[in-house]
């Protein structure tokens, strides 16, 4: 993809601390926590891969965006139960997906998935499901380590703090599926680094049309997504 954003919105973005006293992190080295975190059993599909989710505090469109939040989730689930998912705990985007995921993987395989939610120094995430890492001393710190630390990010509708993370990604090298059909910045609004006509050369045609037309299934929008994550290998730390 072509279009460059402007430059991400951003405090100091090299630390990070895990709930529990452990020492200030780096992006890199949040990656290295969470992955080590994995169970003994790193056979299941997925293992390896760190997936970020970005997305809309409050939904725009709660019955189409609810619905393909829970079916990206679950394809990701029952597809790629060993994925480490990761979300900035703030958002219905990342709480529907993860809840989702979790459900999936939980049904697939009888094991706790790797879920991981990020919140800033004094946030506290509400979700009831997956661990909360404290990362970062405010939001725009968050959401640059949300970015760097995954090798693919998801997205569904959102808005400037979304495009912000889509900005991050794009400039740290992670690899962007933004489910366009769902508008906001995943569309491209807010200057995020999404355009229907710039499909990035990682995501082939069909998937990339499963992305963005919003009469597609739900579920083969989904499919779409759990195929890129599938076909994504790790990158390397930075």
């Amino acid at each position: 993809m072509n279009k460059r954003p402007p430059a991400p919105s951003s405090g100091p973005t090299s630390t990070a601390r895990v709930d529990g006293g452990v020492p200030l992190l780096t992006a890199g080295a949040i990656r290295e926590s969470i992955l080590a975190r994995r169970e003994s059993e790193t056979s299941l599909r997925g293992s390896g891969v760190v997936l970020a989710v970005f997305g809309s505090v409050d939904l725009h469109d709660v019955r189409e965006s609810e619905a393909l939040c829970r079916a990206v989730g679950y394809a990701l689930g029952q597809r790629l139960p060993g994925l480490t998912v990761v979300t900035g705990a703030n958002a219905a985007v990342h709480d529907i997906v993860a809840r989702s995921f979790r459900r999936a993987v939980e049904s697939t395989t009888g094991t706790k998935a790797r879920l991981y939610h990020l919140a800033p120094v004094g946030f506290r995430c509400g979700f009831d499901h997956g661990e909360v890492l404290v990362a970062g001393t405010d939001m725009a710190e968050r959401r640059s380590l949300l970015a760097r630390c995954a090798d693919v990010a998801v997205s569904v509708e959102g808005g400037p703090g979304t495009a912000d993370e889509m900005s991050n990604a794009w400039l740290w090298g992670t690899k962007l599926i933004p489910l366009g059909r769902s508008g906001g910045a995943s569309a491209g609004m807010f200057d995020a680094p999404s355009d229907k006509s710039m499909r990035p050369d990682y995501i082939d045609e069909d998937c990339w049309e499963a992305l963005w037309d919003k009469s597609v299934d739900v579920g083969d929008s989904a499919s779409a997504v759990a195929d890129l994550v599938e076909s994504l290998e790790p990158k390397e730390s930075s």
